[in-house]
C-alpha cells in the first residue's frame, strides 16, 4: 500500500504581507505537484493531517478550485481538522466551513476514531485538534494516526511546553505510523520500526529563519501488516526565498533579539495571569479576552506579528 503524506497547507486567497508572489497561483502550484507526484508513485489517497485551509470560510474561487483539482487527479484526500479549519476552534462548526463542504462533496475523507480500512490490513485513525488520540481496535492491523497536535522538537516561543515526537510514540505503541500537522517545521523520527513524521507547511507563510529555511517537501509510505515501513521524502518545486519575499524582510531577518525578548516577557505575563495555551497566538487571544483588549487594536497586534514573522 502506497500513501502520501503531506503537512499543514493553509490554501488561502489573500498573499501575505511579507510576500511579493501570488499566493493563489504559488499555493495551487504546489498543490498540483503534490496530486501529480501521487498519481505517478501509485499513491491510493493524500493524507493530510489538518489546516487544510488558513480559514474556516475561503473564497468560492479557492474552494472550487481544490474541488476541482483532486477531482481531476482521481485521488481522496483523507483528514483531520486543524484549528484553522474551524471556528472558534471547535470541531462542532465543521460543518459551516470550507472542509465541510469538501467531505459533502465526497472530495475529502474525515477521519475519527473509528478505523478506516485499506487493503494490505493498513488502518487509518483521525485525532482532530483538541481531541484524544483514539485507541486501535486491532493491534495487528498495520495502524496509521492522524493527528494535529503540538508535537515537536523546536519551542516556537519562550516557556513553550510541546511534546517531543518520540515520547508519543511510546504513548501510543499500536501505531506504527503517526502523521502530524499543526507545526510547519518537517521532522521524522524513528523509535525501532515505528515511526513520527510531519512533513512541515507546503506554504512558507512568514518571513521568520525557520520558515526561510524550510523546504516543502511530501512523504510517499509504503506499509502493509507483512511488509516494512518506507518512507521516501520528495521536496516539492518551490522559488528561492530572494523571489518570494520583500527585500526589507530579508535583510531584517537575522535580528529578532529584541523581539524574542519581548516575546518571553509577554508569556511571563500570561503565565501569571491563565494558562499558556498550544500556541503564542493561543496565547494572546486568551489575553485579549481576559482583558477586553478592542478588536482593532487586536488585528493592528496580529498583522505586526505576521509582518515580523512571529
Amino acid at each position: 500500500m502506497k500513501l502520501l503524506a503531506l503537512g499543514d497547507v493553509h490554501l488561502m486567497s489573500r498573499t501575505p504581507s511579507s510576500r511579493v508572489d501570488d499566493i493563489v497561483e504559488t499555493e495551487f502550484g504546489k498543490l498540483q505537484f503534490v496530486l501529480d507526484m501521487a498519481v505517478q508513485r501509485g499513491c491510493w489517497a493524500v493524507l493530510q493531517p489538518g489546516d487544510l485551509f488558513d480559514q474556516p470560510r475561503v473564497s468560492y474561487q479557492i474552494l472550487r478550485r481544490c474541488i476541482n483539482m483532486l477531482k481531476a487527479s482521481g485521488r481522496s484526500m483523507l483528514g483531520v481538522l486543524g484549528q484553522h479549519d474551524v471556528s472558534f476552534h471547535s470541531v462542532e462548526t465543521f460543518g459551516k466551513a470550507a472542509v465541510g463542504v469538501m467531505e459533502a462533496a465526497e472530495f475529502w475523507v474525515l477521519l475519527s476514531d473509528k478505523p478506516y480500512s485499506l487493503p494490505d490490513g493498513v488502518s487509518i485513525y483521525g485525532a482532530h485538534y483538541g481531541q484524544q488520540v483514539p485507541e486501535p481496535v486491532n493491534a495487528e492491523a498495520f495502524n496509521i494516526l492522524v493527528v494535529h497536535a503540538s508535537i515537536g522538537s523546536q519551542p516556537l516561543f519562550p516557556g513553550h511546553d510541546l511534546t517531543l515526537p518520540e515520547n508519543f510514540l511510546r504513548r501510543h505503541p499500536k501505531y506504527g505510523l503517526v502523521i502530524c500537522g499543526d507545526y510547519h517545521y518537517s521532522f521524522d523520527v524513528e523509535l525501532g520500526k515505528r515511526r513520527i513524521i510531519n512533513a512541515g507547511c507546503l506554504l512558507r507563510k512568514t518571513a521568520s529563519l525557520r520558515d526561510l529555511e524550510h523546504v516543502p517537501k511530501v512523504a510517499i509510505v509504503s506499509c502493509g501488516k507483512e511488509m516494512e515501513l518506507e518512507i521516501e521524502w520528495i521536496a516539492v518545486k518551490h522559488l528561492p526565498v530572494e523571489e518570494v519575499f520583500k527585500s526589507d524582510v530579508l535583510e531584517n531577518r537575522e535580528g529578532g533579539g529584541e523581539d524574542k525578548k519581548a516575546l518571553g516577557n509577554l508569556i511571563g505575563k500570561l503565565r501569571s495571569g491563565i494558562s499558556v495555551r498550544s500556541s503564542f497566538k493561543d496565547s494572546l487571544l486568551a489575553y485579549f479576552i481576559g482583558n477586553g483588549t478592542d478588536s482593532e487594536v487586536r488585528q493592528a497586534i496580529m498583522e505586526e506579528l505576521e509582518r515580523r514573522g512571529l
